[in-house]
């Protein structure tokens, strides 16, 4: 499971009722008192925890008869090993990590679940790259960056029709059934479905193995949140008592163990930012105004 959000705490309640005997979440973001009206697996008491360790807890309280693994980190090209699984569920909110599980998935012929949400409705696809069909970059171009990043969340019925339909995909794949051939599109306000055809691009990039995401070359230091409208700015590893220290003699600062928060910026230890801003130049001059590195 890479994400916990929206989708992600969905799928992970259905997961945990499951008959799976392990589950690897990855996550790099903390609870915020803003999306638990659409995260259902967390409360208040988890504000400001590492997502990953309020859905271990919350999921050994269903099932603790399954093994967790969990990883409180930003999934890159060079921690992207902790994929290794029998299927991925893609519960992201950027292209950039889509990409990278879409290449790492050809590479090691693993299935991956594709699945995304936007206001009230979002789309569903099996991928099975040991059948050789289309991939993710078969359909989906680099310049869609633009457009989904303009996304404005995920309403909570929504959550639930995606999430649940991309665990029914996945049980297909699990238990040696056929998935659906076709994209699928829900509409959960019209309570309506489409599916649409994928045909394999002969220019893609991905199919033809050369990997862009997995080798780092198009890995960024910047990433849009396509849910909330956050940058994520990725630096060095910091100090934390001591920019604390630094930070306390000029604004008002949280600390809330694994990292501080202050004004519209979350800093983490290993040199991770989340900052509110206008733009992409405006998140990296604010990072380097109170962070440096």
């Amino acid at each position: 499971m890479v994400g916990c959000g929206a989708l992600g705490s969905v799928a992970l309640n259905l997961l945990a009722r499951s008959r799976i005997k392990k589950l690897i979440i990855i996550d790099r973001d903390i609870v915020e008192g803003k999306n638990l009206g659409r995260q259902i697996l967390y409360t208040k008491n988890d504000i400001d925890r590492p997502k990953v360790s309020a859905a271990l807890e919350k999921i050994n309280k269903i099932n603790n008869g399954i093994k967790i693994e969990t990883h409180f980190s930003d999934l890159t090209h060079e921690n992207v090993h902790l994929l290794k699984s029998d299927i991925i569920f893609d519960c992201t909110d950027n292209l950039e990590t889509r990409f990278l599980i879409n290449e790492f998935c050809i590479k090691n012929e693993i299935p991956w679940v594709y699945a995304t949400a936007v206001r009230s409705s979002g789309y569903v696809h099996a991928f099975v790259p040991e059948k050789s069909g289309p991939c993710l970059r078969c359909f989906i171009d680099e310049k869609a960056k633009a457009e989904t990043c303009e996304t404005a969340g995920v309403d909570l019925q929504t959550a639930f029709s995606i999430a649940s339909a991309q665990f029914a995909e996945a049980m297909k794949v699990l238990s040696g059934k056929e998935a659906e051939s076709k994209l699928v599109y829900l509409n959960a306000g019209k309570k309506s479905t489409e599916k649409f055809s994928l045909k394999k691009n002969p220019r893609c990039p991905a199919c033809k193995g050369e990997w862009e995401y997995l080798s780092g070359e198009k890995s960024g230091k910047v990433i849009r949140f396509c849910s909330s409208g956050n940058y994520q700015v990725t630096g060095k590893p910091v100090n934390i008592a001591r920019l604390e220290k630094e930070l306390r003699k000029k604004v008002e600062v949280v600390n809330f163990g694994y990292g501080l928060r202050f004004g519209d910026i979350i800093i983490f230890k290993d040199g991770r930012a989340l900052i509110k801003a206008g733009s992409e130049m405006e998140a990296k001059s604010l990072y380097s105004k109170w962070i440096g590195n």
